[in-house]
């Protein structure tokens, strides 16, 4: 289907805005009635360097920019670019919900028109995983939450942007739930990642943001202490092997109808859950461009560079 005249619009309407970016990073880890800080993208500028942080440094200015689909051959995949073990370690409890708050730039809400899957990985760390090294992590998919609708025309002629696990996450309040699976323990990685498909389809231009989290899991009983995953079944791969450039859910256009789509990555290990839509509206019609785009021209003539989305901080 081709794009419609309306949504060409809006899309150029938001790109053109200023200050208008939807990069983003973990800022910050809730569990139990913890917070635990996430790496500050700024740390290069700081004159102390590296604050205390669960979530992994990156060497990429900002720590919001991509990784392009294009580099998904490199260790830069993994944690993010030339990434560093955090120095924080989060201690939970096997089948505990993590909340991760995702941050922009501006301090705005995930950007509209940047939509895709929200997929979310764990590898086992051999040791302390503050002394862990992102080439050598061999991550298995534990949730991950697709396309729940497609790109479509709605009856006025608008057009739909679809529904995408990146817009339950604004939905959110730019935060993502992730629960632990209940027969894990020991020292392990959290590998959560956003993808903006918008430039997907055009030469490696898909966007993803990969960002991992130091854990220490207590096992929920005795009897679960021992699983091993990747000894039992589970697809395990090095960061550099979990996606080809050419895989259908990356290199592919959301710019009208899509049949099914498939997201990227191995397949859900056994003792994982794919992520539902527990926030769809009650007449299924999606997000449609007219009134996106008027929220997010809204809050940025409010808000401006000074804006911050608003979240409860512990």
């Amino acid at each position: 289907m081709a794009i419609s005249l309306t949504r060409s619009l809006a899309i150029a309407t938001l790109i053109t805005l200023p200050a208008v970016s939807a990069h983003g990073w973990v800022s910050g880890v809730s569990v139990n009635g913890k917070h635990y800080p996430g790496a500050d993208p700024s740390w290069h500028l700081n004159s102390v360097g590296k604050m205390p942080s669960a979530v992994w440094y990156s060497d990429n200015y900002g720590q919001h920019n991509p990784v392009f689909s294009k580099d998904v051959g490199t260790n830069n995949i993994a944690c993010h670019v030339n990434a560093t073990a955090g120095s924080l370690v989060v201690p939970v409890k096997a089948g505990d919900i993590l909340q991760l708050e995702w941050e922009t730039p501006e301090g705005g809400p995930w950007r509209p028109t940047h939509e895709g899957p929200v997929i979310d990985y764990m590898a086992s760390c051999d040791g302390d995983c503050r002394d862990a090294s992102a080439d050598q992590l061999n991550f298995f998919k534990i949730a991950e939450s697709g396309m729940f609708q497609s790109p479509h025309k709605t009856a006025d002629g608008v057009g739909s942007f679809g529904r995408w696990g990146t817009d339950i996450l604004r939905d959110a309040n730019n935060t993502w739930k992730v629960t632990i699976p209940s027969s894990l323990s020991g020292p392990h990685v959290l590998r959560t990642e956003l993808f903006a498909l918008m430039g997907a389809g055009h030469g490696g231009h898909a966007q993803m943001f990969p960002q991992c989290i130091n854990l220490d899991i207590q096992a929920s009983t005795s009897s679960d202490a021992e699983v091993q995953p990747c000894e039992t079944g589970a697809d395990c791969r090095l960061g550099r092997e979990l996606y080809k450039e050419t895989d259908p859910g990356i290199d592919i256009s959301i710019h009208g109808e899509i049949a099914k789509y498939q997201c990227p990555g191995p397949a859900l290990w056994q003792g994982a859950k794919r992520v539902e839509d527990q926030s769809q509206t009650s007449d299924g019609a999606g997000r449609d461009s007219k009134n996106w785009l008027s929220q997010w021209k809204g809050w940025h003539l409010h808000h401006g560079h000074a804006g911050r989305f608003s979240r409860h901080r512990r």
